[in-house]
């Protein structure tokens, strides 16, 4: 190989393969299932690199004019992708001689836009300036064109087209293989799209072109995400939100509710592209790990195809909490109206009486019995959350001691609205006065202050029929 074709083909895996969506739409020629497994681009020899990279597709009845392109860009995220507002030519080819090789195509049409959503699996959608109708039956080819690449050196090459890789297709009347085509020029010389083998690098299958596959799981070959739009006046976008409003109803201050789902649909007749969803903050949570979950957007749904909104809510202080979430979307107008998150924290609170136990006087060595009343108080509303009360803290010294009562023994339940009482005790072990601060530990958000035991030890004497104190 001359110094002149040394242009050698890079490629990055990605790793989000549960990211594929296998489907098919009713205005769309297309070989990929949604979800790339490897981006590639050029570098080598001198100068700027010129990549053109296109799919083999064949003119159907009832789709034969032609109104744009979608396409993906780049590799993984965090890689050299090309770059968002990178000038690109989008191209339709005709195969003269109808062998299914680009070697011979003729440029019917072209027009110019930019790169977006550079390094995911968005197609972004590129309509043509005037639609193109084709002859039913017919070979054609779809893709693009970038020139004035920068020749940086593996592995920090510029990634241009995003490859499908894992063999999933299975688009009626398309193989999944031996469909795309891949040419590129160094020297600072722009491939030709009406000479694509007078390329410095020829056009050529990318099995061929490239180190396939890029993982042993692979099939050796790979579909650019490249795909063709066809008229279709019925074919409209239509976004569903269903339920409107998710209502997490009560939940207590520093819980968690369980996880409640929007369901957004497809229910129209074309792709639904989704470019934005609101971000939620406390007291809502977005869990993007349920299955069945949508993608971080930009994301794609096509006609009848689901993905759920999943969220959660853990309030950090009492009060009603509304939020909307707006879906920004293609979908025909009027869209959906935004989906209304709401709920409301309610603290949990525990109550004590009387607010001190009292003892009162008790014979040195007698033991004495008092009650103290566990509440679990109304937070102003009709629903609420049992309390756990778990024990004292500090621990109850020696001659004091804590007996069940209606409550039970710890860790105990106290449902809401609800009470029990506790039997503290006493058994003094010396004359005088004597005094315990000591607190109830439990789950509650709201609890009283720490009450005291208190009480007064004498002596008992017995004078014949008659009991007297002395203190």
């Amino acid at each position: 190989m001359t110094l002149e074709r040394n242009i050698l083909y890079f490629f990055v895996t990605l790793a989000a393969l549960a990211l594929a969506r296998p489907a098919s739409a009713l205005d769309e020629y297309r070989l990929d299932d949604g979800a790339r497994e490897s981006g590639w681009g050029a570098a080598g020899g001198t100068g700027s690199i010129s990549f053109a990279w296109l799919n083999r597709f064949t003119a159907e009845a009832g789709q034969e004019t032609i109104t744009g392109l979608r396409v993906a860009f780049g590799g993984f995220s965090g890689d050299n992708n090309v770059s968002d507002g990178t000038p690109v030519t989008f191209y339709i080819w005709d195969d003269i001689n109808q062998d299914g090789n680009p070697d011979d195509a003729f440029v019917l049409t072209s027009w110019s836009d930019v790169v977006a959503n550079s390094g995911s699996n968005f197609l972004n959608t590129y309509t043509m300036p005037s639609p193109l109708t084709l002859t039913t039956g017919r070979i054609f080819f779809a893709g693009a064109i970038i020139d004035g690449l920068a020749n940086v050196p593996f592995p920090n090459d510029v990634r241009v087209g995003a490859l499908d890789e894992d063999g999933t297709d299975s688009i009626p009347d398309y193989l999944p293989n031996l469909h795309s085509f891949v040419a590129s020029s160094n020297q600072d010389i722009p491939v030709d799209p009406d000479d694509l083998d007078g390329a410095i690098v020829p056009v050529d299958l990318v099995s061929n072109a490239f180190p396939l596959p890029s993982l042993p799981q692979y099939s050796g070959d790979g579909t650019w995400l490249i795909r063709v739009n066809a008229e279709d006046p019925s074919g409209t976008p239509q976004l569903t939100v269903t339920p409107g409003s998710l209502n997490f109803g009560v939940e207590r201050v520093f819980g968690l509710s369980g996880l409640m789902a929007a369901t957004l649909e497809n229910t129209g007749t074309a792709t639904l592209d989704i470019t934005a969803i609101d971000s939620v903050t406390t007291p809502f949570f977005f869990n993007p790990f349920v299955s069945g979950a949508c993608p971080m957007p930009p994301f794609n749904l096509i006609p009848g195809e689901t993905c759920t909104l999943d969220y959660s809510f853990g309030p950090q202080a009492d009060g009603l909490f509304t939020t909307a979430v707006t879906v920004t979307s293609n979908t025909a107008p009027p869209g959906p109206a935004p989906l209304l998150l709401q709920g409301q924290g309610v603290h949990v609170i525990l109550e004590t009486l009387p607010l001190n136990v009292d003892f009162g006087t008790v014979a040195l060595g007698e033991t004495a019995t008092a009650t103290l009343q566990v509440s679990n108080a109304s937070n102003g509303t009709t629903s609420g959350f049992p309390i756990e009360v778990f024990g004292v803290n500090p621990a109850l010294p020696p001659e004091f001691g804590v007996q069940p009562g209606t409550c039970g023994a710890f860790p105990f339940t106290v449902d809401y609205l609800d009470s029990c009482q506790l039997e503290f005790t006493v058994t003094p072990g010396a004359v005088g006065n004597f005094i315990f601060t000591t607190e109830l530990v439990s789950d509650a958000t709201i609890t009283p202050a720490p009450f005291d035991l208190t009480g007064t030890s004498v002596i008992a004497e017995i004078f014949r029929d008659r009991f007297e104190v002395t203190p």
